[in-house]
């Protein structure tokens, strides 16, 4: 019996290592619940997505609370009207505790609302290059969150946006052109200004050195494009 007992936790044990990452392609929006085992959905912690994604598909993903580890770079996000957009959804991966890196899909150029809202353990965030747009409160509270890059296209930061983010060690814009901030007095609330270093394109340095908040940052620095 003992030993009968001993192979089941260690058959129970490797099931649930070899469900710790997951490769997933969706052929078409609403099917990510179907691909999934109630074992994914408790114990996975990295997941690969390919395909295409709708509202009630990151809906799952929010449910899946040890999900460390997140690749969306190959999703192509569908809309209500079942049409292509390019706008990661609000809230889309809200409150996902332990959420520690996410690769962004490279097909969005606006990431909506609280789509990271409190994300307290979220390191790593990779925005592809035809982001234009981060949302309010996108990244509200997300506290563990290091280093951030923000692509040449980028033209707003919303109201609340890096909110809460007091690690933040390291912000790269690589627009030359200073980024407008919604409601500008908190858009970095809570972020160490004397700390945390902005890098800039070079001849860029003057202009975020004079413009409202981004001149709060004690450390502006220049990169060559």
């Amino acid at each position: 019996m003992i030993s009968l007992l001993k192979r089941l936790t260690l058959s129970k044990l490797f099931i649930s290592r070899r469900a710790e990452k997951k490769i997933i392609h969706c052929e078409k929006s609403g099917l990510l619940l179907k691909k999934l085992t109630d074992s994914d959905i408790s114990d996975l912690t990295s997941l690969i997505i390919t395909g295409e994604l709708d509202k009630n598909d990151f809906g799952t993903i929010r449910k899946m609370m040890k999900l460390q580890n997140l690749d969306l770079s190959g999703v192509q996000i569908i809309d209500s009207k079942n049409e292509k957009t390019e706008h990661l959804p609000k809230g889309a991966l809200a409150d996902i505790r332990v959420l520690e890196n996410v690769i962004l899909p490279r097909s969005i150029s606006v990431i909506d609302d609280l789509a990271f809202h409190k994300c307290y353990q979220l390191k790593r965030i990779t925005i592809p290059p035809s982001v234009t747009h981060i949302g309010f409160s996108a990244f509200y509270n997300c506290s563990c969150l290091e280093n951030v890059v923000l692509p040449e296209n980028l033209k707003n930061l919303g109201h609340w946006s890096f909110y809460g983010c007091q690690n933040l060690k390291s912000i790269v814009s690589h627009s030359k052109s200073v980024i407008h901030l919604g409601s500008e007095s908190f858009v970095f609330y809570g972020v160490p200004y004397q700390k945390c270093i902005l890098t800039v394109p070079n001849g860029s340095v003057k202009h975020y050195s004079e413009a409202n908040v981004w001149r709060n940052f004690q450390n502006i620095t220049i990169f060559e494009q």
